[in-house]
């Protein structure tokens, strides 16, 4: 998994 695949789905379980 690509870093900003993982950064993006944190974002979706955690939103900024």
């Amino acid at each position: 998994m690509d870093k900003s695949s993982a950064l993006e789905y944190i974002n979706q379980m955690f939103p900024t």
